[in-house]
């Protein structure tokens, strides 16, 4: 499958009813972080637009953020959806690897900036700024 094709794969992901799961308090769980439909929203495309960057840039290799991170677990935890997805854009599993840097010398090899790679390809800053998170919340 060529990148065109990927791109649009990832476009189109489904994650069923994992919105209801962290938005509606009555589908939440004890485990579940309870999140505003903007900040979910927020969460779900920096997601897919990581993707987009590993598969754009399949050499690079970029740490995610909390916000990606979110999205990542909760799509990992739907196992035979995960694989299949991996499988179509990946040609394989993606892997997910912790980064434990809470005061942990990081032995993983350098981790590229993702920051420039996202504003590059989507016109926007990676990082979320004070206003825009209070904005998310409301």
């Amino acid at each position: 499958m060529n990148i065109h094709n990927k791109i649009k794969y990832i476009e189109n992901l489904d994650f069923g009813d994992l919105e209801l799961r962290l938005c509606d308090v009555s589908m939440n769980t004890d485990v579940d972080p309870l999140l505003t439909k903007k900040f979910y929203e927020y969460c779900t495309d920096k997601y897919l637009k990581f993707l987009k960057l590993c598969v754009i840039y399949p050499d690079k290799k970029f740490s995610p953020d909390f916000y990606i991170d979110l999205i990542w677990h909760y799509h990992i935890l739907d196992t035979k959806k995960y694989i299949n997805d991996c499988d179509v854009i990946f040609g394989e599993y993606f892997h997910h690897t912790p980064n434990y840097s809470n005061g942990v010398k990081n032995k993983e090899p350098k981790i590229d900036d993702i920051s420039y790679f996202y504003k590059k390809h989507f016109e926007t800053e990676y990082n979320l700024s004070e206003e825009d998170y209070a904005e998310l919340n409301k």
